[in-house]
């Protein structure tokens, strides 16, 4: 049987949903809505839509909400009860991440590598794509880096300003497809914590936004887990019959894909190293042409 059919998200059930009480919406476009279940919030989310509307309503209720979004009119509040946004969703695992996210890495370790490959001129710019609360971008700005950290989460990034106030200007919602800087504008880039991972439905563009971003020879790391770990199948998927997080494992993408599409967007590949941080996972350092 294919697993991939038995694949489960982590958002078990509409309780765990943190609805925004006032809701009320700017005008948006229909290409930006779908018409799902909730419990396959997150593949939703991934293809680049930014609501989901419960696709067990009528018909006639779902087209009503449609023209709604489309004017930029508040909904009802039996009609919130059956959209949730991409914001609210993320908000609501955000504890599942932070928690993942001790779990399966190794933040001083993880800093001891970057330190000793990320080697550009001092104040050059550096982007933590995905950087969350600031696990990395934080110390390595008090070692001297000058970075900027982005994350789609918009409640982790206040927090990361509220906890780190000396730098509360380098912490901003944005995410690698949509964010305000210049192109060429860093000369290194990194995307730890498997960040690679939650792109993992679009790698081209999200190699080619990176190097959009990057000076020549500007610096890309980024880390994978190996998923042919037994160690990783565990901490990501979870114990026999305790599967909550399979969804992970899907998410990982082949070691040939990452190397094919990073060539193509420009990058040479300098070295790929393995590690036990936390899980068992590589690091790819590459350099744009």
């Amino acid at each position: 049987m294919d697993d991939k059919k038995n694949i489960t998200t982590y958002l078990k059930d509409d309780e765990r949903i943190i609805k925004t009480i006032n809701f009320t919406t700017d005008i948006i476009s229909l290409k930006q809505v779908g018409v799902g279940s909730f419990l396959y919030a997150e593949k939703i989310f991934e293809t680049g839509k930014k609501v989901i509307i419960d696709d067990t309503l009528p018909r006639k209720k779902i087209e009503t909400i449609l023209k709604k979004l489309e004017a930029g009119q508040p909904l009802s509040d039996d009609e919130r009860q059956h959209v949730l946004t991409a914001q609210e969703f993320y908000r609501s695992h955000e504890q599942m991440f932070l928690t993942r996210a001790e779990e399966t890495a190794c933040t001083a370790r993880e800093l001891e590598f970057i330190a000793k490959t990320l080697v550009v001129p001092k104040g050059s710019p550096v982007l933590d794509v995905g950087c969350g609360l600031g696990r990395l971008t934080h110390p390595l700005l008090k070692m001297g880096y000058n970075m900027y950290g982005i994350d789609v989460s918009s409640h982790l990034i206040l927090r990361a300003r509220v906890d780190n106030p000396s730098y509360k200007d380098r912490f901003l919602i944005a995410s690698l497809f949509n964010q305000p800087f210049r192109r060429k504008h860093f000369s290194a880039i990194i995307m730890m914590w498997h960040v690679i991972c939650e792109v993992s439905h679009n790698v081209d563009t999200a190699f080619a936004e990176a190097a959009s971003l990057l000076k020549s020879g500007g610096i890309l790391i980024l880390d994978v887990p190996d998923a042919s770990s037994d160690d990783t199948k565990i901490k990501y998927q979870g114990p026999p019959g305790q599967e909550n997080y399979a969804v992970f494992l899907a998410k990982i993408p082949p070691m040939t894909l990452l190397k094919r599409s990073l060539e193509s967007s420009g990058f040479k590949i300098i070295h790929i190293e393995h590690f036990l941080w936390g899980i068992h996972k590589f690091v790819i350092v590459c350099k744009k042409k």
